[in-house]
């Protein structure tokens, strides 16, 4: 599989192996974005079959926020009840910032420096990569961004037959980006309200002309 596993992520020999599978040309560099239940992870599936490297940046905030991550103590410190010496617990810490835009926001401006930096290393060794973002993501470097376009009540329909909550899903949805902010941002946009099979046509185009 060329999805990395948070674990393989962490092993310090990772950059050495991906970088003796790097080859020439220019890589392909996607930040694929959208809101829950989108189906963007349905959309990096079908880009890690035609052999692209996927991460997903929520499992990178897992990473910074594990005790020995960059963001760990700046979140402690600001909220110490939902941090211990296994990390931040962010089923509770995301019940406090999905209710408050302010704590939110606090809590990106510690958490993406540090995910866009190791999204970065990442980039660094590897040949062609996807990035799954929920939220809106700036990095540096040369990167195509495609928004996973989807009705609204569609994402939350599929959030919750994945067994979310829907109070839940709908504060989360209130606190991502609205669709107006995803198409300013996009370089590329794929259409997810048709079939699978619809969405996947739409990733191998969009493959066929970034190799290109």
């Amino acid at each position: 599989s060329n999805r990395i596993s948070h674990e393989s992520r962490m092993l310090p020999e990772y950059s050495l192996v991906m970088r003796a599978t790097r080859h020439a040309g220019s890589p392909v560099r996607v930040l694929l974005g959208g809101g829950i239940g989108s189906g963007k992870s349905l959309a990096g599936r079908r880009f890690e079959e035609l052999g692209a490297v996927v991460v997903d940046s929520d499992e990178v905030g897992h990473e910074v926020l594990a005790p020995e991550g960059e963001a760990y103590a700046s979140v402690s410190e600001r909220w110490p009840d939902v941090a211990s010496a296994s990390g931040i617990d962010r089923r509770r810490l995301g019940r406090i910032v999905f209710g408050s835009q302010k704590d939110l926001r606090e809590l990106e401006a510690m958490t993406h420096p540090a995910i866009a930096r190791r999204i970065a290393e990442i980039a660094d060794a590897t040949d062609d990569l996807i990035v799954e973002v929920p939220l809106i993501l700036e990095l540096p470097g040369d990167w195509t961004t495609c928004y996973v376009d989807t009705a609204a009540d569609r994402r939350l329909q599929r959030a919750v037959g994945r067994g979310l909550d829907e109070e839940n899903v709908r504060q989360r949805m209130s606190n991502q980006p609205d669709r107006h902010e995803w198409l300013e941002w996009a370089d590329r946009i794929v259409d997810n309200n048709g079939t699978p099979e619809q969405l996947a046509e739409q990733v191998d185009g969009l493959w066929m002309e970034l190799k290109a």
